[in-house]
């Protein structure tokens, strides 16, 4: 199938038009958001069947703006009876998701099939249109940290990047958990609380002029995993839902002293086997351990995003750390780490 840059490109115009003129209506919820130095605000004509997993409030927030840098619309078919011809689009051209850029200029297009939706950016007013055919197909897991590729594209715009990892504070500096899903990032991201750090990011954060900026007031963490938790206040939101990681709500007073970003001292990278005590680990392998999962988390990414990723890690110090040993002994690696390097 043959399918012409002239189709891609309109088919992202048609859909900014689309949330432009929704948006225009005015009956939308509306939220003003952190990311890093801008503001986004958030727009949408949905009302969400997760109980109380609303992807709007889970969000660093930020004052009410007249004139926000950049704006995301949110829109299903359902409530506008718009909805989009996607049937003739040919896979070949979006094999992660995001539609090659030289065939949709001047916009962005991604067909995500994980979150079952279609999102466009218009560069020239800063808007991403992400569009839905119901709200209850939006996926719990996504409801919780919602939006990471238009937040992404948001960010490739100021030269940030939004990458998927997590990083714990203290002492005015972070150190950076990276891994893929289910290498123990949040394990040891919520236990680090018990010797005196500060949860920054669980999911995905935003590097931006040296700095690591919080973006989401939410975590997520294994059934497996609370046990060792005992102590610590869990603001659980889902905790009835069956075969779902359990979705922690912070607490966002606690995240204000961060909202202009920490910079990173060190990188973690937990393991849940192979590894028996704390090794020293190469910047090419905590960049293998970050870049990857941030790209294929994000549908793919630009020579931007790994330029920038291969930036914020630079000759930090890093280090793999063992989950599989006694609680006591995991918080003097990170005392140790943190004497050294923090």
């Amino acid at each position: 199938m043959n399918v012409t840059q002239s189709s891609y490109t309109s088919l992202a115009r048609e859909i900014i038009l689309a949330g432009q003129s929704v948006a225009e209506k005015n009956f939308l919820q509306h939220a003003y958001v952190r990311l890093g130095s801008k503001t986004v605000m958030i727009s949408t004509t949905l009302a969400f069947g997760h109980d109380l997993i609303d992807p709007i409030s889970g969000f660093l927030s930020a004052a009410e703006s007249a004139m926000p840098d950049y704006s995301i619309v949110f829109m299903d078919g359902r409530s506008t009876g718009y909805f989009p011809d996607i049937s003739k689009l040919d896979q070949h051209d979006f094999p992660l998701g995001q539609v090659r850029t030289n065939l949709t200029k001047p916009f962005r297009l991604a067909i995500d099939t994980h979150t079952k939706t279609v999102q466009a950016l218009d560069p020239s007013s800063g808007t991403v249109v992400i569009w839905i055919a119901e709200g209850d197909d939006f996926p719990y897991w996504a409801a919780a940290t919602p939006f990471r590729l238009a937040l992404a594209w948001i960010a490739d715009s100021f030269d940030g990047e939004f990458l998927h990892g997590a990083a714990i504070a203290k002492d005015g500096k972070c150190a950076v958990l990276a891994g893929r899903s289910g290498a123990g990032k949040s394990t040891l991201t919520f236990y680090s609380q018990k010797i005196g750090f500060q949860i920054l990011s669980d999911d995905f954060f935003l590097y931006e002029s040296e700095r690591i900026f919080p973006v989401y007031t939410r975590g997520k963490i294994h059934d497996a995993s609370i046990p060792l938790l005992r102590g610590i206040p869990l603001n659980i939101l889902n905790p009835k839902a069956p075969d779902e990681k359990r979705i922690v709500q912070f607490n966002e007073a606690e995240l204000v002293g961060l909202v202009n970003g920490v910079p990173p001292s060190v990188f973690l990278v937990p393991q849940t086997e192979g590894v028996s005590k704390l090794e020293v680990a190469s910047p090419s392998e905590v960049f293998h351990h970050l870049g990857p999962y941030s790209m294929s988390g994000l549908l793919g990414g630009t020579e931007r995003s790994l330029l920038r990723t291969k930036r914020a890690i630079g000759n930090k110090p890093a280090f793999k750390t063992a989950l599989k040993k006694p609680q006591n002994e995991l918080a003097r690696d990170l005392e140790e780490i943190w004497s050294r390097y923090g």
